[in-house]
């Protein structure tokens, strides 16, 4: 089943979907995907802290696998409900990056971030692996007038959470074994022209 978050009001109104995502994928997401992990922590990450991640482009020559169509079906969702769309096929998605992270230590953290680089480009978290059971994802915001906002979302294993690229979110019970699989896409809407197309940026 689908359970949507309500509207979000800061500089925008906001929207969070949280889908669940079938289990036989995310195994294949495991096992397809943990191997492009780089171990260790990234001294150039400086925004996360116990955490190893794979390459920014996982979805590179994989967009057209059922796992990264399935993705791409949870996120023009989220379009349908957002912008009162009738017909997905009208949907172009276009990925900008996607990859995956696994947790090391008890006390790692993803510190306060936004993906910016697209004008209304979309966000999506999906949780594949939770040892602890559960997991938070908290968004925060300041509104035009200056009062900020903030909401810790309780997450399960097999959520899939969409949401504004430049919505700021973080993670402050990142655990070992934690697995996340997250990326940014760009979904266009060609009025009178079926696309329903998936590419790479």
């Amino acid at each position: 089943g689908t359970s949507m978050y309500g509207i979000l009001s800061a500089q925008t109104s906001t929207k969070i979907q949280r889908t669940r995502f079938p289990k036989r994928l995310r195994d294949e997401a495991l096992e397809t995907l943990l191997p492009t992990i780089v171990p260790g922590v990234n001294p150039f990450d400086r925004n996360i802290k116990g955490v190893e991640r794979s390459p920014w482009h996982i979805h590179r020559g994989r967009e057209d696998t059922e796992l990264f169509n399935t993705l791409a079906d949870h996120i023009k969702l989220y379009c349908e409900g957002s912008y009162n769309l009738d017909d997905r096929d009208y949907l172009r998605l276009t990925w900008d990056d996607c990859w995956i992270m696994r947790g090391l230590s008890e006390d790692g953290f993803v510190e306060p971030h936004a993906h910016t680089k697209h004008w209304g480009g979309l966000s999506f978290s999906l949780y594949l692996d939770l040892p602890k059971g559960h997991t938070t994802l908290s968004f925060m915001s300041v509104d035009d007038i200056g009062d900020a906002w903030s909401r810790d979302i309780i997450i399960e294993e097999g959520d899939m959470i969409v949401f504004p690229g430049n919505l700021i979110h973080y993670s402050k019970d990142v655990s070992p074994g934690r697995v996340v699989m997250s990326g940014k896409a760009v979904v266009n809407y060609h009025l009178g022209e079926k696309r329903n197309e998936v590419t790479s940026a």
